[in-house]
């Protein structure tokens, strides 16, 4: 299958080999020192495959499927001696042609994304997991926020995290913003945003009624550092002056503490002079002015 002399390709599990398998896995980023527990998971697997030399594995991966709709694929390592030299790929490829014509599942490690996706690998928008809790600390997990008790509320107002019953309460402050929308367009951005892990809206009631929203988002650039953007912010016109604008800005800056961001940027228009005047109040610094260039394509 490939250049290297010696190579040849095993298909299935031999608990004899529990040993050899664990070697490479403790060779790479994926180690394994619970013995019986590999032991289980590679027979519980539908398909195995490794790549041997001579008498020793160098390769391993395995799948579990049902065979008509639904795959996933683990634990593809390749021993560190042996790579760039295609072992990997290989293994990826005998996987695959028996999974033919099911939706395949991964989770690569970290850097190795790229592999996959040379291989047809798409990224998922809406792909989730649910860990045990041995593993909820696990990296690659999104981290979630939650408003603590704390900022949950001020005088008559609670702020909570915005679900999607909250669309239409938000849509009817929106103008205030100056911005014209339809609703359409309005709910769907809601609804996508609401279940991203780099963006939160945080809404403000009195008396079950949303009297203001603000969207937070994680702003990610290549020619400076990542910063927790306040994207938005609105309070109705009825409730300006009790503070609901001022609590928005403590839970924004709890916000960007969790998710380790040194900074809390923001945009705002220039005939908004009185929110100008707010940002100042509250320590925000005036950093540059700027013109918005679009083109409809």
């Amino acid at each position: 299958m490939n250049g290297i002399a010696n190579i040849n390709y095993r298909f299935g599990f031999d608990p004899i080999w529990i040993e050899l398998f664990l070697e490479v896995y403790n060779k790479t980023k994926l180690k394994r020192n619970n013995k019986e527990q590999v032991m289980q998971a590679f027979m519980n697997s539908q398909i195995v495959v490794s790549a041997w030399i001579d008498d020793r594995p160098v390769a391993v991966g395995r799948a579990i499927s049902d065979f008509k709709m639904y795959s996933s694929i683990f634990d593809i390592v390749v021993d560190p001696n042996f790579q760039k030299m295609g072992l990997g790929k290989e293994i990826m490829k005998c996987l695959l042609q028996r999974l033919d014509g099911t939706l395949v599942y991964l989770t690569s490690t970290f850097g190795n994304e790229k592999f996959y996706k040379n291989l047809g690998f798409r990224f998922h928008k809406s792909a989730m997991a649910l860990y045990p809790e041995r593993l909820k600390n696990t990296e690659y997990l999104c981290k979630e926020y939650f408003i603590p008790e704390s900022l949950q509320s001020h005088n008559e107002f609670n702020f909570f995290l915005a679900n999607a019953t909250d669309i239409e309460g938000c849509f009817v402050l929106n103008p205030q913003l100056g911005y014209k929308t339809d609703f359409s367009g309005f709910s769907k951005r809601f609804r996508y945003l609401i279940n991203s892990p780099e963006h939160s809206i945080v809404i403000a009631k009195r008396n079950n009624e949303v009297v203001g929203w603000m969207h937070l988002a994680i702003r990610r650039l290549l020619e400076n550092e990542d910063f927790a953007q306040l994207a938005a912010v609105v309070v109705s016109e009825k409730v300006r002056g009790f503070g609901v604008g001022t609590h928005f800005i403590k839970i924004a800056e709890d916000w960007a503490r969790y998710f380790e961001f040194k900074t809390v940027g923001l945009n705002s228009s220039f005939p908004r002079e009185k929110a100008h005047e707010f940002y100042l109040k509250n320590g925000y610094t005036h950093l540059k002015n700027s013109k918005l260039f679009i083109k409809k394509v």
